[in-house]
């Protein structure tokens, strides 16, 4: 009889970690798919997978950067303050300019934050953490830098991927959740 328990006792505990396995290997590989295309204005799609669930926020990024001449002493900076996308404006260049996304999660529970930077103009942006944690209620702030020697005009987009768990019990595997 007692050979019979501890049979059926390292059943159930074979039973449970290989449950385990599949949810940390769920959570691990599942993730978001790169859009193919740059939207004209900003845009949110949500997708959901078996474990995780993406919002993506969609910003078209434009910069046209000029040269730079001091004839004049007078240096011309176009901004742009739109919110419906990340736009620099006219940059003169070799001059970095930033820009920054303040961000705050709502939900009862912890959220994983990656930042995709996308087409011509992504070599020459810098994004001061593209993979974080926000816990319930937490904010953070994110600068994006540009900076570019050629005179010519950017364009892209960056999307901004909000990955939460689909089921509660799973916030605790977000520090294995992938961007």
């Amino acid at each position: 009889m007692e050979k019979k328990n501890l049979l059926f006792a390292a059943g159930i505990i074979l039973l449970l970690g290989l449950v385990m396995v599949s949810i940390f290997l769920g959570v691990y590989t599942e993730t978001c798919q790169i859009p193919e295309n740059f939207v004209e204005e900003e845009s949110l799609e949500h997708s959901e997978g078996f474990f995780i669930m993406n919002d993506i926020i969609r910003y078209p990024t434009k910069v046209n950067v000029t040269s730079l001449n001091l004839s004049d002493r007078l240096i011309t900076v176009g901004v742009a303050a739109q919110t419906y996308e990340l736009n620099f404006g006219n940059v003169p260049q070799n001059i970095t300019v930033r820009k920054f996304i303040n961000l705050r999660n709502n939900e009862d529970i912890p959220v994983r934050i990656c930042i995709l930077k996308r087409g011509d103009v992504s070599p020459f942006i810098h994004i001061s953490q593209d993979n974080l944690i926000l816990q319930s209620n937490e904010t953070g702030e994110i600068e994006i830098k540009f900076n570019s020697t050629e005179v010519r005009t950017y364009s892209g987009e960056i999307d901004i991927t909000v990955r939460k768990p689909k089921y509660p019990l799973l916030k605790y595997f977000m520090s294995l959740v992938r961007c």
